[in-house]
């Protein structure tokens, strides 16, 4: 939505790719109810919202969708429960029907995914970047921390300042 010219994701979390994936056709192919519902709404991961786009998957998308699917177990959700009151608050692309048509006007045709932990990134990223968006990854490096101050020094040390020095543009 901010017009990035290229964008990278990196997660240590291989299924990432596939949900990025999957959303990038949702966001191309699909109204904006159907998105909401599929991952917010009353119909979460419904198989049926996403079956007309089957086709377009990628191998590793189907691969991982039949497995989520296999099983008589409700599928597990990919994201947290909002309420209406929260959806419309976001600061986000699913926050409004403008805001998802102006970011599938906007999509690149490939967006780069690198598996890798942040804290080895930069023995895997070589590039420099202007803006760096790191969502929950400090809960990530410093669960279970009992000190805060403690745990973001460390986090700091290991994890931004590399990532600063290596990574980020002025």
């Amino acid at each position: 939505l901010r017009d990035a010219k290229s964008v990278d994701l990196f997660d240590i979390n291989y299924a990432q790719k596939n949900i990025m994936e999957l959303k990038f056709h949702m966001i191309r192919n699909l109204p904006y109810e159907d998105f909401i519902n599929f991952f917010f709404g009353k119909s979460r991961m419904n198989k049926d919202i996403i079956s007309p786009l089957w086709n377009e998957f990628s191998d590793s998308l189907k691969i991982f969708y039949s497995y989520i699917y296999c099983s008589d177990k409700k599928p597990k959700r990919m994201c947290v429960p909002y309420s209406d009151n929260k959806l419309s608050n976001a600061k986000s692309y699913f926050s409004s029907r403008e805001k998802y048509m102006d970011l599938a006007r906007k999509l690149p045709e490939k967006i780069n995914f690198s598996h890798v932990d942040l804290q080895n990134i930069n023995t895997v990223i070589t590039s420099k970047y202007d803006i760096v968006l790191l969502s929950n990854i400090f809960d990530y490096v410093c669960s279970g921390a009992k000190k805060f101050n403690v745990a973001f020094e460390y986090f700091y040390n290991t994890v931004l300042e590399p990532l600063i020095e290596n990574n980020l543009r002025n």
